[in-house]
């Protein structure tokens, strides 16, 4: 019999013993983590850090990884263990037993050569008996609970005159990263591309993925063939501007080849009173940001004739004559100057025709800057009532956990905090179902929420509704709202005009 434990993690070792009479004899045995889990039900595991004490969380959720039992027999246990810095309570550890039989003769035991494992006892027990073996298992055995192969692709394996995008979808347990592909034929595995968004097939090609969980081997494998000769050239989905910048962006129906995307050349306006400076390819390759020169202004209206951009098939397909309208958007509010708030007045100011029905899309979007984290439960700027009253209030924030979008009662959270002595631009954005958060340009929180309507007022460092003494201190510039939820490329537009930091 055997008293031991492993470090870090599970560890599979080997057993010798050996005797005169006969040839060595090896046994296997894992021994386990010292710590840990015995065993679990199948868990949700969550991004971020979620508090030890918490009543609700808002963390996207990173995975589903499948339930299971240890099943080496436990000798010690201990309710917590000593670190440095004191008591880690519910920290569980254990010592276990683990026992073999001897061949006759034996005169040798050799101890696994695993330095990660601990042995403290071995005894020498004789037994005029066999081991009693239970019929059936004494514990959940979790034989169902096991990785299945991804839950199909869409759109389903065909023949395809055009580039074609494919979803995976992930198994029923996974975690965010584990899901890897190839497109060659070969068995994905755990060096294998991570698939983040969906495949772009411009060619024909074998795709194979499979789910990996983290100490465990991978999953089973789904396998399509796709048959793809491209021989459409790109089209224009949209053309989208607004009046805050001489940008305008080309979306495309796939990815287009750098060179061709990026050719002012291949791009004009009608009227021609707009002129085309330069392009710069978006990173998804979907889309070129063209810079212009010329009167896009409220009321304007504009055409973009594309000729000449290539897609990334084998073929290279040109568009030609492909054209767009385009979309200008401007704010329905818009202060450019910088609001320098002293935490003891608000400014309140009452818009005709603001975004405030129950259902209307919108966007608040203003750079902040302050010396000092504002504290817990602080509006900053936004618009709508700034009372308590339920599913009314559009706030950007600033909360316990970072950086917060707050309507009553109808909340978006995130984890990110605000930079001090600095300028940052806050937006969120909302679709008539979804909101998101940004800062500079990036999302940080996302959420499902429903409005009500609400007065039509914009506020900046309003007093708070709950205590009635918190108002925000620093400075906020270039406040705007929008009737539209604007798309992050436009979003990435405005933050180039970011406040100079002398302010």
């Amino acid at each position: 019999m055997l008293l031991a434990e492993a470090e870090n993690r599970d560890k599979p070792v080997t057993f010798q013993m050996s005797s005169d009479a006969t040839a060595a004899m090896s046994v296997q045995a894992s021994v386990q983590d010292w710590s840990g889990y015995l065993g679990q039900w199948d868990n949700r595991q969550w991004k971020g850090a979620v508090p030890e004490l918490t009543y609700s969380w808002n963390n996207a959720l990173d995975g589903l990884v499948p339930g299971f039992v240890k099943t080496a027999t436990v000798a010690w246990y201990a309710s917590h263990r000593h670190e440095r810095d004191g008591d880690e309570i519910y920290k569980y550890c254990y010592l276990f037993k683990y026992g073999f039989p001897l061949p006759k003769g034996a005169k040798s035991l050799v101890l696994p050569n695993e330095p990660s494992v601990r042995i403290f006892a071995v005894t020498l027990v004789k037994s005029g008996r066999d081991d009693v073996q239970p019929a059936q298992p004494l514990f959940d055995t979790f034989i169902d609970h096991r990785p299945v192969a991804p839950d199909g692709l869409q759109p389903a394996p065909r023949d395809y005159d055009d580039t074609v995008s494919v979803k995976i979808a992930e198994p029923l347990y996974w975690r965010e990263g584990g899901l890897r592909y190839t497109l060659d034929g070969s068995e994905p595995d755990a060096q294998s591309p991570a698939y983040t968004e969906p495949v772009v097939l411009h060619a024909s090609a074998t795709l194979k993925a499979r789910m990996f969980l983290p100490g465990s081997p991978g999953g089973p494998v789904a396998t399509a063939q796709y048959e793809v000769e491209d021989h459409t050239p790109p089209a224009v989905r949209s053309v989208n501007a607004n009046t805050m910048q001489p940008e305008v962006q080309v979306t495309f129906s796939e990815a287009v080849d750098p060179a061709s995307a990026e050719a002012a050349g291949n791009y004009r306006f009608e009227p021609a009173d707009v002129t085309v400076r330069s392009v710069k390819r978006t990173p998804d390759g979907l889309g070129a940001v063209l810079s212009v020169a010329g009167p896009l202004a409220a009321g304007s209206s504009h055409r973009v004739i594309v000729n000449g951009v290539r897609d990334q098939s084998p073929a290279h397909n040109p568009a030609r004559q492909a054209t767009g309208e385009v979309a200008l958007m401007q704010p329905v509010f818009a202060l450019p100057e910088i609001v320098d708030c002293d935490g003891q007045q608000s400014r309140e100011m009452s818009v005709a025709g603001l975004p405030v029905q129950a259902g209307d899309s919108w966007t608040i979007n203003f750079f902040v800057r302050t010396d000092q984290q504002p504290e817990n439960h602080t509006l900053i700027a936004g618009f709508g009532s700034s009372e308590d009253n339920a599913g009314r209030a559009r706030y950007l924030s600033k909360f316990g956990n970072g950086i917060h979008f707050w309507s009553s009662g109808r909340d978006g959270e995130t984890t990110t905090p605000l930079d001090l002595g600095r300028w940052q631009m806050l937006s969120a954005t909302y679709d008539g179902k979804t909101l998101r958060v940004y800062k500079d340009a990036e999302q940080i929180g996302t959420a499902g929420l429903v409005f009500d309507a609400d007065e039509s007022v914009v506020k900046i460092a309003p007093l708070e509704p709950w205590d009635h003494r918190r108002r925000f201190k620093g400075k906020v510039a270039q406040l705007t709202v929008w009737k539209e939820a604007l798309a992050p490329n436009s979003l990435a537009s405005l933050l180039k005009n970011t406040p100079g930091n002398a302010d």
